[in-house]
């Protein structure tokens, strides 16, 4: 048995999971994979800003979680990785308080008789990389990798801070990409070209001063939120550059689908250095494989009603983005004062409904407009992935663990 140990630290909390690997399928390159434990926490390590200590202080929960199902016998080979992702690339007290935070962490870590994965053990991850483990992850526990690329799916994950696209391409679209769109991904003893990009600052959160910034009412008002809503940030606002601020106010007229989704699509920025482009100035290529989406876009969709909620959490629902566009509707024509009682589960779920209409235009957007989803192409929308009679997370953890532990 062989152990890997990957904590999360995300833009709106901090999860852990310890995976159980067969050391023998390991060694012969086969499906190794045995368990999951997974456990996540409230709030990010971002939330704690300037108190690193209070932020190292927060996993130590997670570190019991590990220590549970790894016994103290192994842990000096078992891989420990911490990777923060655009929560802290974009805390707004800036890149030394991050680094402090990743500091205080690597302390705690180191004390907990683990073994570092490696020299770099807890670090903010690279977008890029986030979006190949994602890949990886998803890919593997739908047995899909091993064979040709076109039996591989596209994986979309939406973050608070970023969102990240991965795909397998072709040798001709690897040779014509600017650099740093396309790498290789070894996997099951096959290379795959992928095409790569995370979109820092268009996470779900994040990109809402953005839209925010474009296509006000004359009155300073926006059409993406509700009557009578306002928000505002004057200080370390997420996703903005230090000293940056924004104010969110709601249209006395309601919000209104049309004109959202032009605020929207104009925040989206499709220009790029190098045709053809996708959004924020990134280059693309075609996509061949099915799209599967990931994290934020599930939920905003359940909780829209663009999807049903999963009887099961390994259920993979199927929708379309006009299904999306149909909830995002919905939302935008809902009174402020009915949005709880007209969407249930986003208000059980403790989602400000006063951005439902937003979120709901930006994930449409994001698929249409972003990465060229046609109104009626089926997505995949996933959770988690039945995998060997157990129920696996469905996130870039596994793929980061993949490589620890083959490397240890």
């Amino acid at each position: 048995t062989r152990y890997a140990v990957v904590i999360d630290a995300g833009s709106t909390g901090t999860r852990v999971h310890v995976f159980t690997f067969s050391r023998s399928a390991f060694a012969s390159g086969g499906e190794a994979l045995r368990d999951e434990t997974f456990r996540s926490i409230e709030p990010g390590l971002k939330s704690y800003g300037g108190d690193a200590e209070a932020a190292a202080t927060s996993i130590e929960a997670l570190i019991d979680v590990a220590k549970g199902v790894v016994p103290e016998s192994a842990r000096r080979e078992t891989p420990f990785s911490v990777r923060a992702t655009a929560g802290l690339r974009l805390m707004p007290e800036g890149r030394e308080a991050a680094d402090a935070i990743v500091e205080a962490v690597r302390r705690k870590i180191a004390n907990a008789g683990f073994h570092p994965s490696s020299a770099s053990f807890v670090s903010i991850m690279d977008g890029e990389d986030e979006g190949a483990h994602a890949w990886v992850s998803v890919n593997y526990l739908l047995g899909n990798l091993g064979g040709a690329p076109e039996k591989t799916v596209t994986v979309v994950d939406l973050g608070g801070g970023s969102t990240q696209i991965a795909y397998a391409v072709g040798g001709g679209a690897a040779k014509d990409a600017p650099k740093g769109y396309v790498r290789d991904i070894e996997a099951a003893s096959t290379t795959y070209r992928t095409y790569v990009h995370s979109f820092k600052g268009y996470g779900i959160v994040a990109v809402r001063p953005k839209i925010f910034s474009v296509g006000k009412n004359k009155d300073g008002s926006h059409p993406c939120l509700p009557n009578a809503f306002a928000d505002s940030c004057e200080k370390d606002c997420y996703g903005l550059e230090p000293g940056e601020t924004y104010a969110a106010i709601g249209s006395s007229d309601g919000s209104d689908f049309t004109r959202c989704l032009l605020a929207t699509t104009q925040a989206l920025e499709g220009n790029c250095a190098k045709a053809p482009c996708s959004f924020a100035g990134a280059w693309t290529t075609p996509r061949k494989t099915p799209l599967f989406v990931m994290s934020f876009i599930v939920e905003r969709a359940i909780q829209g009603g663009a999807v049903p909620p999963p009887r099961r959490p390994t259920d993979i629902a199927t929708m379309t983005p006009r299904d999306v566009k149909r909830a995002a509707l919905r939302a935008c024509s809902t009174p402020a004062a009915e949005l709880e009682a007209r969407f249930p589960v986003a208000a059980r779920d403790a989602v400000d409904v006063n951005y439902l209409c937003l979120d709901l235009v930006y994930v449409y957007a994001l698929l249409t407009v972003g990465h060229g989803a046609a109104d009626d192409e089926t997505i995949r929308a996933l959770d988690k992935i039945r995998y060997r009679r157990r129920d696996v997370e469905a996130s870039w953890a596994l793929g980061d663990g993949i490589a620890a532990a083959a490397a240890a």
